[in-house]
C-alpha cells in the first residue's frame, strides 16, 4: 500500500466517524443553537426611554442656540419710523421673510451696513439682538430687533437607516429628532452611546448620550448645536454577525468535503 493510501485511510478513519447521523444532528442543533444566540438582541438594548425610578423629574436645561463661524443668521428691525428702517433696508413692517441674512465669516464676524463689522460668534441670538438694539439706537428711536438663526446642519452618521446631512429651519433640534431625520436607528445600531461631535472654540468637543435613557433629556447634548456631528456606533451583533457568516461558510465547506469523502469511499 503506497503512502498516500495509508494517509487517505488515516483520514477516513478520523473524519467519516464524525458525520455519522447521531453526530451530524448534534453539530447541526449546537450550530443553531449559536446561530440563535448571535441574532437575538436583548428588548433592553432597541428601548427607548427605559422605565427608570419614578419619583425623580427630568429637569430640562435651558437652550438657546449659539451663533457660530459659517452659520447663517436673520436680523430683523422694525421701528415706528418708516422711513429710517428703509435706510437700513430692514422691514419697516413685522415681515420676517424679507429681512436680510448675513453669514458669518471664519473670524466670527457679520458686517451691516453702516453698523459695521459685528461679532457674533459664540453669542447666544439674545445676545446678538441685545447687543444690536443698542447699537440700532443710535440711527433707529426705539428699534425692535429680533436674531434668527437661519441655518440649521447636522450630520448623522454610522448605524442609522438614511446617513446623511440634514438641515433645519427651526432654531432648535434635539438628538431624537435628528435620528428620526435619519431614519432611525437600525437594528445594530448601539442605543446606549451615541457620539456627538461639537465645534467648540477653534477645536472639537466629543460627548456620549444614551437615548435608552430617560434622563437622556438632562444631558448638554440632547439640545443639538448647529453642525453638529452625530455618530452611532455598529454594537456587537454586527460583530457576531460576520463572525456568524465566517463560521456558516467554513460550515458548509467542511460539510461538503466530508460527504464527498464518503460518496469516494462507498
Amino acid at each position: 500500500m503506497s503512502k498516500l493510501s495509508i494517509k487517505t485511510h488515516k483520514f477516513y478513519a478520523i473524519f467519516v466517524p464524525m458525520i455519522k447521523s447521531e453526530n451530524l444532528t448534534r453539530i447541526i442543533f449546537l450550530f443553531l443553537i449559536i446561530s440563535a444566540l448571535t441574532s437575538c438582541i436583548p428588548r433592553k438594548q432597541v428601548t427607548y426611554f427605559i422605565k427608570e425610578d419614578t419619583t425623580r423629574q427630568a429637569i430640562i436645561p435651558p437652550y438657546e442656540p449659539i451663533i457660530q463661524a459659517n452659520d447663517r443668521i436673520q436680523i430683523l428691525v422694525t421701528s415706528v419710523d418708516k422711513q429710517a428702517s428703509n435706510f437700513f433696508s430692514f422691514s419697516a413692517n413685522d415681515n420676517s421673510a424679507n429681512a436680510p441674512s448675513y453669514l458669518v465669516n471664519a473670524d466670527g464676524i457679520i458686517d451691516i451696513p453702516l453698523v459695521g463689522p459685528f461679532h457674533v460668534a459664540g453669542l447666544t441670538t439674545t445676545q446678538a439682538k441685545d447687543t444690536l438694539k443698542r447699537r440700532f439706537e443710535k440711527y433707529i428711536y426705539s428699534p425692535t430687533v429680533i436674531v434668527t438663526l437661519k441655518t440649521f446642519r447636522i450630520t448623522v452618521l454610522g448605524a442609522v437607516n438614511h446617513p446623511g446631512v440634514f438641515e433645519s429651519d427651526h432654531e432648535r433640534l434635539t438628538i431624537t429628532e435628528a435620528l428620526a431625520l435619519s431614519g432611525d436607528l437600525n437594528v445594530n445600531g448601539k442605543r446606549t452611546n451615541i457620539l456627538v461631535v461639537r465645534e467648540k472654540g477653534n477645536g472639537k468637543e466629543y460627548g456620549f448620550v444614551d437615548i435608552t435613557s430617560r434622563q437622556i433629556i438632562t444631558s448638554p447634548y440632547y439640545n443639538l448645536h448647529a453642525n453638529d456631528i452625530i455618530y452611532v456606533e455598529p454594537n456587537m451583533r454586527t460583530r457576531l454577525a460576520a463572525l456568524q457568516t465566517y463560521f456558516t461558510t467554513l460550515s458548509i465547506i467542511a460539510g461538503v468535503v466530508l460527504l464527498t469523502l464518503l460518496v469516494v469511499k462507498k
